[in-house]
């Protein structure tokens, strides 16, 4: 997430508000960042939430990947919320290796979001207010603006109680 967004998001139902995915691997780019967004509308700069699995820095995934919760506001600042290192055996020589899971749950006035590296076990990644108007969905980006990646989820669930087809984006 940057103040303007150069990805894809891809929205769910409007009545979705709770989400959760496993991310299946590899990513093509090592550069890419992707995960699960709540945004309050289909804007390059809208203000949202997104629990991303991304590179830690610029150096193409080399030092590893993060699970962070990152908020934009309505002014395009972005802020982390929180920010988790992925380690072996989910991250092998810099490699996404193994499925994340992550997701967003409303819970009355806030989003509260979390990942597992095993399905069961979960971690709090944070929580944030609110966005009026919001809609929960699949966020992607290759991290180089010219240059497109693929990225697969599978939807393990959702708040209607079922979970769909695998969905890739790219």
């Amino acid at each position: 997430m940057q103040p303007m967004d150069e990805g894809h998001f891809i929205a769910a139902a409007a009545a979705t508000s709770t989400m959760t995915v496993r991310f299946i691997p590899q990513v093509a780019s090592q550069f890419a960042a992707f995960g699960l967004a709540r945004r309050s509308g289909f804007a390059a700069d809208a203000p949202g939430l997104a629990l991303l699995i991304m590179p830690a820095d610029k150096e193409r995934g080399r030092r590893g990947w993060h699970v962070r919760l990152l908020a934009r506001g309505p002014s395009s600042n972005v802020v982390t919320i929180s920010d988790s290192s992925l380690n072996v055996p989910v991250v092998t020589y810099g490699r996404l290796m193994k499925s994340v899971w992550l997701r967003l749950r409303s819970n009355g006035s806030l989003l509260q979001a979390a990942f597992s590296i095993d399905g069961s076990s979960w971690f709090q990644a944070g929580e944030a207010p609110s966005i009026e108007s919001d809609r929960i969905g699949f966020v992607a980006a290759s991290g180089i603006p010219e240059v497109s990646t693929a990225v697969r989820f599978e939807v393990v669930d959702d708040d209607r109680g079922q979970g769909e087809p695998s969905v890739s984006t790219s």
